[in-house]
């Protein structure tokens, strides 16, 4: 019994040792975020091979076959929809790095095959994939049949004929540009943009949204200056009656309150101090202030009210997949981000009346990155990003006329049809620097 045992210990110890000679394994099951994996093409030399995914953090490689886990600490991916992260094999020839293959890596990445695939996947997007597009192009035909194409013609050529290699180079991007197009046709648009008047990509983009308690006393405050100047007050009654109720009118004119619902009990009891007097001024003054108060709170009904405000005709087709959405939603917002009544209609009554008034930070920035898309998703080319969205995202949801909701790793949106027009209903996003929030 004990002899079997110990038979069968050595066979699992023998087996082991089989497994690591041949690959090299790398992990912190506490922190494995991503597995790297892949296999180093013979003829590449050993010595000095590793895997990099920033300046800060190398993975020495000492087998053809590989395994590394590694963490979001060591892997420093931006929370953006396009961060530009990316992990390379390389080895070291006299102390210069010599690229082996590279691969894409997003926020959602879980498991990364570095390969000449995973190479070409990543020439192919050129900067203009999100996780799900980066996927698409790791399994498209064409960008594997462009990795056969390449090396065969690269083998034909000599090392130094630099025109054969622009020429190759050049015809094979051609095929790749087809694959990430996809055959699926999309909409395009024709967009008039200032360049010295975008949204900001990480903040601000909430300030154009009105919280209830700042509009309703900075609208008490006008509405009240312009209706004494419409009421015709005689101009001896007036001065007599401002001079007489001198410190409670002050706290209205000079903005004195600490909430809307502080002012509105003020008016109150100023009405009711006016109206024990009886006089026709006072009276009249009385009706003013009260008249001004359900002014002001009618503004700010009107302005979380979607009814009958349908700006945007692009939006207001309750039929359309929800890529096409996101790219007619954010394009609108990013051009009309500063215009404060029409950038009001993109969300829906329950976010402006329940997320602006408590809107952070973070929700801000969320906010503003979800607005910036057009920029991100083809390096500043709008009309190019209007597209792009539409291929990164195509496919992932269901189609709905009446409600979409998205979420991953990185981000959630979500949209309701409501008035007669798409509206933004929630919107969220990682920070940036999530990698050092432990």
């Amino acid at each position: 019994m004990l002899k079997g045992l110990k038979q069968s210990r050595t066979t699992l110890a023998i087996t082991l040792l089989a497994l690591l000679s041949s690959t090299s394994v790398i992990a912190n099951t506490e922190s494995c975020h991503v597995r790297i994996t892949g296999t180093v093409p013979e003829g590449i030399p050993l010595d000095n091979l590793f895997v990099s995914a920033s300046y800060e953090h190398q993975f020495p490689i000492t087998t053809r076959t590989f395994s590394v886990c590694a963490s979001k600490q060591e892997l420093n991916v931006n929370g953006t929809f396009i961060p530009n992260s990316r992990l390379s094999l390389s080895y070291k020839v006299d102390g210069i790095p010599k690229g082996v293959f590279d691969a894409s890596l997003f926020v959602q990445t879980k498991e990364v095959e570095l390969s000449d695939i995973s190479s070409m996947a990543m020439t192919a997007c050129d900067r203009r994939c999100n996780y799900y597009q980066y996927q698409k192009m790791l399994s498209s035909e064409l960008v594997a049949n462009a990795v056969i194409e390449h090396v065969a013609a690269f083998a034909k050529i000599s090392d130094d004929d630099i025109e054969a290699k622009i020429a190759i180079n050049s015809a094979t991007q051609s095929g790749l540009d087809k694959a990430f197009k996809g055959e699926r046709p999309i909409q395009s648009i024709i967009a008039k943009e200032n360049s010295s008047d975008t949204p900001d990509p990480y903040s601000g983009s909430s300030y154009g949204l009105l919280k209830p308690e700042n509009t309703k006393m900075g609208q008490f405050k006008d509405r009240f200056a312009t209706g004494v100047k419409e009421a015709k007050f005689e101009e001896l009654k007036l001065r007599n009656l401002a001079e007489k109720y001198k410190s409670e009118f002050a706290p209205f004119l000079q903005g004195g309150f600490k909430s809307w619902a502080e002012q509105v009990n003020a008016v109150d009891q100023f009405v009711d101090i006016l109206n024990k007097s009886g006089s026709e001024t006072e009276l009249k003054m009385a009706l003013l202030l009260k008249k001004t108060v359900v002014d002001a709170e009618q503004y700010y009904q009107d302005y979380v009210s979607n009814k009958g405000d349908t700006p945007f005709e692009d939006l207001n087709h309750a039929k359309q997949s929800f890529d096409l959405l996101l790219a007619n939603w954010t394009i609108s917002a990013y051009l009309n981000y500063k215009d404060e009544q029409v950038f009001s209609a993109l969300f829906s009554e329950r976010f402006k009346r329940e997320d602006v008034p408590n809107i952070s930070r973070e929700s801000d920035k969320a906010l503003s990155q979800l607005i910036f898309m057009p920029g991100y998703f083809a390096m500043m080319n709008i009309e190019k990003g209007y597209e792009n969205i539409q291929r990164n995202y195509y496919g992932l949801l269901n189609d709905s006329a009446t409600e979409y909701h998205f979420k991953d790793e990185l981000h959630s949106v979500s949209f309701i049809y409501e008035e007669g027009a798409w509206r933004l209903d929630h919107v969220s996003q990682i920070p940036m620097n999530h990698y050092e929030i432990l």
